[in-house]
């Protein structure tokens, strides 16, 4: 016999905004980073969506002492995961056992007391997140369970699991009626569709924080306005993993709420990965790499004798977790690309990666080559609109996103936000500048490139800096390869003024890194250069 929900749907003494907190936005385990020296390489790819559900909350709800688990849902070399396990290996000395029966995984949780009861979810409903709120409470009673869904249920039964609910017919709405917000952290929440489950799950038991999803943010419904006043309550901001029903109206109504969005929905092992910390690796520490200096003396050197038009590419989406997670760094597309390093290119990076997913910040540094170079996205640690933030979050945001942004060596942060007049944009870029940052490359939501290659120099007493516009953009739909080159051939030889410098933004879904290759072979050199988005932001200082 199945107990009800409410017997599952409160427990609030288990957390409080009091909890300590080891990083800007994420929790950590009990026992603190870099806890387990050994972790169990679970193989889900024979497993019914069920059970991994089961798999990825038990990965969740364990990591709220330390990571007991590490899930692999593909053969190896075919996502990321395979590379962020051999970077644990490498650089944080974790040796893994490995396991593909879910019945044997479930057996050894409970011999291990890391679980021993379960509540029954639907797939692909509302019930999921909820189930795994439940399961993210009780992690630390004496009857923690995990999340499962149809016979992976009857399997947890046969292996002597107990029910503690049966939640699959429950809504949200059910729940936080039930279910006082004080009983989660503040500062962090989740926002994931229903069809996307198990995605995500592990860091849903984990975090302990708020889980939801609506089909809509225009307007934003009465729920999800009383979850991003929460979170956001402390002053400090919030971060929000997963994804929205509509890209644009989701980051405006986070923004508004002093939340920012970290596109991961499709994200694996990320409670695990948190935490495992990037001052485990000596010598790639938290504050491990230094701005290049070559950029800034290359450029001073060519000022004076070299007129010819200045190009930077500046590959897009970096800011997405769930794509850094997965294929970003195993496809031969993208930074996967056996070619990589041919050309200079700017690859987009939110500095959050570091602290969520620390393997992958250190493998993307460790394997970069001299003529890759990170860009600040979108807007710094989060993805938000910063000219829809209000003052009181916008301030400590950007404070917060120069630091990590200057600390990590990153010269450009990418904004985006909805104007495409550029004293407008401008005036958005104002609090970075505040904060030290010289430079704020700006898209325009409706098209990236609407500024039309136009930059400004902003001068007071206060502050200082360049906001950078795009000229064009190589995206399906704007400009392919063969017209980029004509229009690039054409541009102006002027150093003096922004005629003279084109940033190319290159979408990642339609375009990829040998597009790039193609377009500076068409190139004519005795007319246009191609340099780093680092020595562009040198070289534009002879536009003031």
């Amino acid at each position: 016999m199945r107990t009800s929900l409410a017997a599952v749907c409160c427990v609030a003494s288990l957390a409080s905004a009091s909890d300590e907190w080891t990083q800007y936005y994420f929790p950590a385990a009990s026992a603190g980073p870099n806890a387990s020296a050994e972790l169990l390489l679970v193989n889900t790819t024979g497993m019914s969506p069920g059970e991994v559900l089961a798999v990825h909350s038990l990965q969740g709800v364990a990591a709220q002492t330390k990571p007991w688990l590490f899930t692999a849902n593909t053969p190896d070399g075919q996502a990321g995961w395979s590379l962020w396990a051999r970077e644990l290996e490498l650089y944080w000395n974790v040796t893994f056992r490995t396991e593909s029966s879910f019945a044997n995984v479930m057996k050894e949780a409970m011999a291990a007391n890391l679980a021993n009861s379960f509540v029954e979810v639907t797939m692909g409903t509302d019930s999921v997140g909820v189930g795994l709120m439940q399961c993210a409470l009780r992690a630390q009673t004496s009857s923690p369970c995990v999340v499962c869904a149809d016979t992976a249920c009857d399997t947890l039964t046969q292996l002597q699991y107990k029910p503690a609910g049966d939640s699959r017919n429950a809504t949200y709405e059910a729940f936080y009626a039930a279910t006082p917000l004080t009983s989660f952290r503040q500062r962090v929440s989740i926002l994931q569709k229903p069809a996307t489950w198990p995605s995500l799950a592990d860091y849903a038991a984990f975090c302990r924080c708020p889980v939801y999803f609506v089909p809509s943010f225009s307007p934003v419904p009465s729920m999800v306005a009383e979850i991003l006043k929460y979170t956001s309550a402390e002053g400090k901001g919030a971060v929000t993993l997963g994804y929205g029903p509509d890209e644009f109206d989701t980051v405006s109504a986070l923004s508004e709420s002093g939340n920012g969005l970290l596109a991961s929905d499709w994200a694996l092992n990320v409670a695990t990965m948190t935490n495992y910390g990037m001052g485990a690796v000596p010598q790639f520490s938290r504050r491990h790499v230094q701005p290049k200096p070559s950029a800034q003396q290359h450029a001073q050197q060519q000022a004076d004798d070299d007129n010819r038009h200045v190009i930077a590419f500046v590959m897009t989406d970096g800011d997405n977790l769930q794509w850094l997670d997965n294929t970003f760094a195993t496809s031969a597309q993208w930074y996967g690309c056996p070619r990589r390093g041919a050309v200079p290119v700017g690859w987009t990076l939110s500095v959050s990666s570091r602290d969520v997913a620390a393997p992958i910040y250190h493998y993307l540094q460790r394997v970069k080559t001299q003529n890759d170079t990170f860009v600040g996205s979108v807007s710094g640690d989060t993805y938000t609109y910063i000219d829809e933030m209000p003052d009181k979050w916008a301030t400590i945001f950007t404070n917060e996103s120069a630091s990590n942004l200057k600390a990590d060596g990153i010269a450009v942060v990418n904004v985006m936000g909805s104007t495409t007049d550029l004293a407008t944009a401008a005036a958005a870029a104002v609090p970075y500048f505040r904060a030290g940052m010289q430079h704020v490359l700006y898209y325009p939501y409706s098209g990236y490139s609407n500024l039309n290659g136009n930059n400004t120099y902003v001068s007071t007493p206060e502050y200082q800096g360049w906001l950078l516009g795009a000229r064009y953009c190589l995206w399906q739909g704007q400009h392919n390869v063969s017209e980029l080159i004509g229009l690039l051939n054409s541009q102006a030889m002027d150093p003096t003024s922004s005629a003279g410098y084109s940033v190319i933004p290159v979408h990642v879904w339609s375009h990829t890194y040998d597009d790039i290759v193609s377009v500076v072979n068409g190139l004519n050199t005795t007319r246009t250069r191609v340099v780093s988005l680092d020595e562009y932001a040198q070289l534009i200082n002879r536009a003031q």
